[in-house]
């Protein structure tokens, strides 16, 4: 999941890829999610399926405005977010 916007709870590093652990609200980096599952603590809230699914579909409602998209808006919107992006990282290179 790419979230421009988001932080890593643990190592307060912004990341490209983060993600959230079963019903939990925090986003976590692949790296940290490691770092937790090879420690052998048990720090992940154990959930069935129906929290799951009930969680990220609340999640998921959260963020997503009243306007229908299909999948090709969808599409052309993120690749602006990515062409505006490179403009950016382009323009602060210089």
């Amino acid at each position: 999941m790419v979230n421009e916007d988001k932080v890593c709870c643990m190592c307060n590093e912004h990341k490209k890829f983060l993600s959230r652990v079963n019903t939990g609200n925090n986003y976590y980096c692949i790296s940290c999610i490691a770092k937790i599952n090879k420690s052998g603590m048990k720090y992940w809230k154990p959930c069935t399926d129906v929290e799951f699914f009930e969680s990220m579909l609340s999640h998921m409602k959260k963020g997503k405005n009243r306007k229908s998209t299909n999948m090709f808006s969808s599409l052309k919107e993120q690749f602006e977010k990515f062409e505006n992006d490179e403009r950016d990282d382009s323009k602060s290179t210089d």
